[in-house]
């Protein structure tokens, strides 16, 4: 065989070396052609060029750092760490129910005491050839409103309604209820969802307004904020408040609702207007980790119409903070009658959402948000 003929033989055998390597390192990701020699403990050694930042494992041919190598070693067992907190999950589905024209639960889950994250979904289905109003709510064992979704339901439309948040409670059982407006056998709830995780402790409630986004700067003390709070009784509404405190770090802000003036009521069939009383009234925003937001004192509705005029009061006035609607949803609660004699109902029914809330004081009233 000439020198010629050896050369390219050596060349193509080069080459199926070379071709047989690249298939191996594309097809593993990568391949190391020896054994790594580790020690007890299976610590492997290797060298490290700090200059190129290339990476030598100590092998059988490579026993030994260069000059230019730093000796490196990993896969060594650390300190144990601390246990991280035991959860516990729950899970249940709900079954069809129609005819909401009351409250009715959709949803239960029996659950020990303890702090839990509960999230919840409700198929509505609309059959009707009309649109359909429903409110959903998730209480906690202990009779609390953890959320709550208002829905407009178009006609034969299906629609997922998602409830969630936290709460520390007793044990007992965690219910999601629905109510609308058509009180329909075609109007239903078609199942429903309900889960809920344990925790160790729920989240550390940190409430600042913020103008414009979740990251945007917060607003300042005595900025003016405008409301939008109608509920479906009412074709529209005017609110006003004011910012009376807002922590720049870790904390909770306070505002201070100056007036509340609902038009276009209809209440028990009768054409009204709703104006809040015991004004002004202070309120903690609660996060948007399921921790409430609520008034501190007692507050009140005064419902007039012709001929009457009927007052209402209740010991607060609570719901939750969603920066979807950039506001506090109110879930449904009765007021109890104070004043207005027998032509009044013994009760009034406050639900909706105060939302959404701007900042007025600020150029173009940019929407708040809490984070």
């Amino acid at each position: 065989m000439n020198s010629r003929s050896s050369g390219v033989m050596a060349q193509r055998r080069l080459l199926t070396i070379m071709t047989a390597a690249i298939v191996a390192v594309g097809a593993g990701g990568i391949a190391l052609g020896a054994t790594a020699i580790t020690t007890a403990g299976n610590t492997i050694n290797g060298c490290y060029n700090p200059n190129t930042g290339a990476l030598t494992i100590i092998t059988p041919n490579h026993t030994r750092c260069t000059s230019t190598q730093n000796p490196i070693s990993w896969n060594k067992t650390g300190p144990q760490g601390p246990p991280g907190p035991a959860t516990t999950s729950y899970f249940t589905g709900g079954e069809q129910a129609g005819s909401l024209g009351t409250a009715t639960i959709v949803a239960s889950l029996r659950l020990p005491a303890g702090s839990f994250v509960y999230n919840s979904s409700v198929n509505f289905v609309n059959s009707t050839t009309s649109s359909d109003n429903v409110t959903c709510t998730l209480t906690d064992a202990g009779g609390t409103v953890i959320d709550t979704a208002q829905s407009t339901v178009p006609a034969s439309f299906n629609l997922a309604i998602p409830l969630a948040g936290a709460s520390n409670a007793p044990a007992g059982t965690v219910t999601v209820s629905c109510q609308d407006i058509a009180n329909s056998a075609s109007a239903y709830v078609d199942g429903a969802s309900l889960a809920a995780t344990s925790t160790a402790k729920l989240p550390t409630a940190t409430a600042i307004l913020r103008i414009g986004s979740v990251t945007g700067r917060p607003a300042a003390v005595n900025d003016t904020l405008g409301l939008a709070y109608a509920p479906p009784e009412c074709t529209s509404g005017s609110e006003t408040a004011k910012v009376t405190a807002n922590p720049k770090g870790p904390g909770t802000a306070t505002v201070s609702i100056t007036s509340i003036s609902l038009s276009g009521c209809s209440v028990g069939g009768i054409s009204a207007s709703i104006t809040a009383v015991g004004l002004p009234w202070t309120v903690n925003i609660g996060d948007v980790n399921g921790n409430l937001s609520s008034t501190t004192g007692t507050v009140g509705f005064k419902v007039t119409a012709v001929l009457i005029a009927c007052t209402f009061s209740a010991t607060s006035l609570k719901g939750y903070w969603s920066n979807s609607v950039n506001g506090i949803v109110v879930p449904s609660q009765n007021f109890s009658l104070t004043s207005g004699g027998g032509s009044c109902p013994s009760t009034f029914a406050v639900h909706g959402n105060l939302a959404p809330v701007k900042d007025t004081s600020v150029s173009g009233s940019p929407l708040v948000f809490v984070s």
